[in-house]
């Protein structure tokens, strides 16, 4: 990010301070650092958020920053207890936000307070023109709080409640954006958030062992007879760590078609940004099938030209009326 997580949680007044507004000039700052810290980061969403219009792609870019802000938070070094300060800070941050408009920034101590923190400023305005809704917000807080709480999951169904609260509750704030209503959509938003997350995890399972985190259930683990330290290896996985990779695999594929069929075409055209990241994602694991489900050499990815491919097909078909493929 170009102001890090850290600082973004450490940059507050005390509760009570006096907001200001911040001018069309500073909105639009405050909207361009949070399409920055999108351009940067959001290596797959990005191309999805290119296809809304001006007003909701900025939206689509606060929220964004505001979630790679609360990861930051639990992935920058740091001790547990200080990560908990800080995700207690940006929560804090959020109520103000909700409950004042802007929330100032700046060190308890500062006799000057500085311009108000870039990510809120642009979260207020969102909140004011689509009526996005805290809670999901917070239900991200939690659900990176859960990655300090716990490194390894029993089950599937223990697993879909951290899916749940760092996915779920994404797609249903961006549904608010996209003017339609989330509870309507709710088992849409369930699956969709929890294939995009559980392909993530599938993609990064090194890199999470490595930092001692297992999110595949510790159920299939058992089940293939694969050990924890074995998601570590740095070479080729072997037979049953190939096998337990297809599986999961093969789950989020299930999760994608249920995604699809729970949605109409002219629902799904509605739906652009969230369809078109579902195709990305999906083309993900078909890259992860194509290398035989070793995930642990170079970082499994899609050109950028094909994920333009996807985005730009994706709104065209939308605008003519014709199927979107997955």
């Amino acid at each position: 990010m170009a102001t890090s997580a850290a600082a973004t949680a450490r940059s507050m007044q005390p509760p009570g301070s006096p907001a200001a507004p911040p001018g069309r000039r500073g909105l639009h700052a405050a909207y361009a650092h949070c399409a920055a810290v999108a351009r940067r980061a959001a290596k797959n969403f990005y191309y999805a958020f290119l296809l809304l219009p001006p007003p909701q792609r900025r939206a689509m870019y606060a929220l964004y920053a505001f979630c790679r802000a609360a990861d930051d938070v639990v992935d920058e070094p740091g001790s547990p207890a200080d990560k908990r300060k800080g995700l207690e800070r940006l929560r804090a941050q959020l109520e103000r936000c909700w409950r004042q408009g802007v929330p100032p920034a700046g060190p308890p101590a500062a006799p000057t307070p500085p311009a108000a923190d870039p990510i809120f400023v642009a979260l207020a305005d969102v909140r004011r023109r689509c009526g996005l809704e805290r809670r999901h917000l917070e239900e991200v807080l939690e659900g990176c709080a859960m990655d300090l709480e716990r490194e390894r999951y029993e089950t599937w169904v223990a697993l879909c409640v951290y899916l749940d609260r760092v996915a779920t509750a994404v797609g249903r704030a961006t549904m608010q954006v996209l003017g339609l209503d989330p509870e309507r959509l709710a088992e849409y938003a369930l699956a969709g958030g929890r294939a995009v997350q559980l392909t993530n995890i599938i993609r990064d399972v090194r890199e999470d062992a490595e930092r001692g985190r297992v999110y595949l259930p510790q159920e299939d683990l058992r089940r293939f007879g694969v050990a924890p330290e074995q998601l570590r290896g740095s070479g080729p996985p072997g037979p049953r760590l190939r096998a337990l990779l297809a599986f999961e695999v093969e789950r989020a594929r299930a999760l994608y078609r249920r995604a699809r069929e729970l949605t109409s075409p002219a629902e799904r055209r509605r739906l652009l940004p969230l369809t078109a990241i579902c195709r990305i994602y999906e083309r993900v694991l078909d890259e992860i099938e194509r290398r035989g489900h070793d995930v642990f050499g170079a970082r499994v990815s899609i050109p950028a030209w094909h994920k333009g491919w996807l985005g730009l097909e994706t709104w065209l078909r939308a605008r003519l009326g014709l199927h979107i493929p997955r």
